[in-house]
Parts: C-alpha cells; sequence; structure tokens
C-alpha cells in the first residue's frame, strides 16, 4: 500500500463525531486547514500523553484557523468518555469500522504492538501538506513542529512531473503565485 504523501489529494471522509454530529473532511476546503491524528488507541499512555498535549496548546492550532480531528477505531462511547475524563475541546471522530484508517493507510505493526499513529494536515485545497506515519509509539510531532505548518500561509500545488517534496517531514516552501504556489522553479 502506497503512503500518503506531501501534495497528494486528501481522500474526503465522513463520520460523525461522538455527540452525533457529521463532519466531511471536504466541507472545510477553501475554509480552514485541516489536522487529521489517526489514533493509536485510547488504553496506550504515549496516545493519551499526545492528546493532553493537544489539549494544552488547543488555542494555538484555533489561532492558526485549524480544525484538529483526532480519529479513532473506537466506539462513541469510548470517544464520549476519553474526551470527558481529558476534558478535549477539539472533534473526535469514531471510527469503528477503520474507514480512515485504510483510507490515510494507518499501518499496523504487530511487532510494535499494532496500529501506529499517523498525523496529517490537510491544506484549504484538500491536498495533503503535511504527512507524518509514527515509526513507533513514541514518534509523535512536537506541536513546536506542526504548529508553524498550519500557519504557513503557502500552499503546495499537486504532485508535477517534477515534485518538489521533502524528504525530512518539513513542509516545502514555495513562492505565492496569484494566491496559489508553485513549485520553486515550476510554472504553474
Amino acid at each position: 500500500m502506497e503512503e500518503i504523501t506531501v501534495g497528494m489529494k486528501a481522500p474526503d471522509f465522513s463520520l460523525n463525531d461522538f455527540r452525533g454530529n457529521p463532519f466531511t473532511l471536504s466541507d472545510h476546503q477553501g475554509r480552514n486547514k485541516v489536522m487529521l491524528v489517526l489514533l493509536r488507541g485510547f488504553g496506550c499512555r504515549n496516545s493519551q500523553w499526545h492528546l493532553d498535549s493537544l489539549r494544552n496548546d488547543y488555542l494555538k492550532f484555533r489561532g492558526s484557523n485549524a480544525v484538529v480531528a483526532a480519529v479513532g477505531q473506537h466506539s462513541r462511547g469510548e470517544f464520549s468518555n476519553i474526551w470527558k475524563t481529558f476534558s478535549l475541546p477539539f472533534l473526535g471522530l469514531p471510527d469503528d469500522r477503520g474507514k480512515v484508517a485504510q483510507l490515510y493507510r494507518q499501518k499496523v505493526v504487530f511487532e510494535k504492538l499494532g496500529r501506529l499513529p499517523a498525523i496529517f494536515i490537510v491544506d484549504p485545497l484538500g491536498f495533503v501538506s503535511y504527512a507524518h506515519y509514527c515509526a513507533d509509539i513514541f514518534d509523535f510531532p512536537t506541536n513546536e513542529k506542526l504548529l508553524p505548518i498550519l500557519a504557513d500561509k503557502y500552499l503546495p500545488l499537486p504532485p508535477s512531473p517534477a515534485p518538489a517534496y521533502s524528504r525530512d517531514d518539513s513542509p516545502v516552501q514555495y513562492p505565492l503565485i496569484q494566491g496559489r504556489a508553485a513549485p520553486a522553479g515550476g510554472a504553474l
């Protein structure tokens, strides 16, 4: 299975949050960046730490006009319990059938105790501007790394024959041309 990478059109999906409110990724096109956090599991202390970290910086994420949506293969009741326990202000999207995990190619590695987290930032045009597949249960990008990406005003174009992708997970900076970004040295 091919990973989702920077510059690809983000796979669209619809889920109801744990309160029953509908969420469709494409509804945010033209309005917000969306940070998708594909969770490992609520029983994992590192996942709990990560949710706590996102909560602590939630106002900074919102200040970047970003929607934070955590997606996990848990029931509505499990999400409700965790969101109440940790007082989480962002979206919690139960995906008990694993639809989003499949769309975004979330990895399952049994030697590393199962499902590994993944984080994606989808720009307002619907393209992936950041993708991180955690190598293990400790490999979460810091909020200090994610916030500048969310604040970035440049929007990458879809892949071209010679895309300028970053190999080290850092965002690729493009010069702004007529409200859209162009690859360095590339034409629109």
